[in-house]
């Protein structure tokens, strides 16, 4: 910070009228003194000679901070009040969405109305369906396959799909990468409606991302849907926004999602999935498995089976017996399957029986 600015923030609270009427009566007081050593009277002296270079000094030194002080403060009238360029209608919006802490909370005032300047000429149906895009802020970039889930459930075809991101892009709306997938930064949601209301549309938005997909997943499994680069990395996400969170669990608690997430994601993605879950005590020991197995993961996911069940085995409830049962059906073979927990400092002594 420079010096001029940081004399500026400890004079801010001070009245300016005090600092040059204090600066004035010591430059009075100093023009006394010389005067009086001018005319060589009874009071003249080198103190007061010097008495009165200080307060000459000093009342310089306040009248400078005064001035500098009514030019860093703000005009009363400016101060807490909304942007120029902002309406008066979107500083209410954001401010109440902040208070619901809605994602647009997050989002400049600046990038929804340029959004919103920018879908003025298209027609309110591409409006809408812009708007849904919303459920992809903050996931990255996403691959058309992903945009064609979300706007299945509004009939459009892939061709028509491609077609209105052409135009979203050639409106400077979106911002499309080498590699054809769309960057959806902010405003997408925006609809003028309470945050109540847009944050039911945003569900059901993702409910809608969540259906297309899974007409994209074989039998309905989700660890047999597409590998886009989008799915399996984001697909908890979005259950999760959906408030689907028993889904959710039954996904976390599925050995073939487990597998299949971690082959194609890698561990840490695989563990991230269970932040958008609230914990339950079988996902809870889950996520622990795996945190605590990260490392032997992460070079060798093929030991997941094993990880798993060791670390499990003394885990009772119908959700983890479940797990225990697909893993000892579906591991693959030959595998190393506990029978008790490895040696660990809190827990028995364990052996392992390799099965076929």
């Amino acid at each position: 910070m420079s010096l001029r600015a940081r004399l500026a923030t400890y004079t801010r609270l001070i009245d300016r009228r005090s600092l040059f009427a204090a600066g004035a009566v010591l430059l009075i007081c100093a023009a006394m003194g010389m005067a009086a050593n001018v005319l060589d009277l009874a009071v003249a002296g080198s103190l007061s000679l010097l008495v009165s270079v200080v307060s000459l000094d000093l009342g310089l030194a306040l009248l400078a901070l005064g001035v500098l002080a009514r030019v860093e403060s703000p005009p009363e009238a400016l101060r807490d009040e909304p942007a120029a360029s902002e309406p008066e209608s979107v500083a209410a919006s954001s401010g109440a969405v902040a208070a619901a802490g809605a994602p647009s909370a997050r989002r400049s005032s600046a990038a929804r109305t340029a959004a919103e300047r920018a879908t003025a000429g298209i027609s309110p149906a591409h409006r809408k369906l812009y708007r849904e895009l919303a459920v992809f802020e903050g996931r990255g970039p996403v691959p058309p396959p992903a945009v064609e889930a979300l706007w299945a459930g509004q009939g459009l075809s892939t061709a028509e799909t491609a077609s209105l991101l052409d135009q979203l892009v050639d409106r400077s709306i979106l911002v499309r990468q080498s590699d054809g997938a769309v960057v959806v930064d902010g405003g997408a949601e925006t609809t003028g409606s309470s945050p109540a209301t847009e944050q039911k549309s945003l569900a059901a938005a993702h409910r809608r991302l969540i259906d297309g997909y899974r007409a994209r997943c074989s039998d309905g499994s989700w660890s047999k849907g597409p590998d886009d680069g989008y799915f399996f990395e984001n697909i908890a996400y979005h259950l999760a926004m959906a408030n689907r969170t028993r889904e959710l669990e039954r996904l976390l608690l599925d050995y073939d999602w487990l597998r299949v997430k971690l082959r194609v994601c890698g561990v840490l993605r695989l563990i991230d999935d269970f932040e958008h879950e609230p914990p339950t005590a079988d996902t809870e020991a889950v996520e622990r498995a795996l945190t605590l197995s990260a490392v032997s993961l992460a070079t060798r996911p093929d030991r997941l089976a094993s990880v798993l069940t060791d670390r499990l085995i003394e885990h009772s409830s119908p959700g983890i017996d479940r797990l225990l049962s697909q893993i000892r059906e579906q591991a693959p073979r030959p595998w190393i399957c506990p029978v008790t927990p490895a040696p660990r400092s809190d827990s028995r002594n364990s052996a392992a029986l390799p099965t076929s």
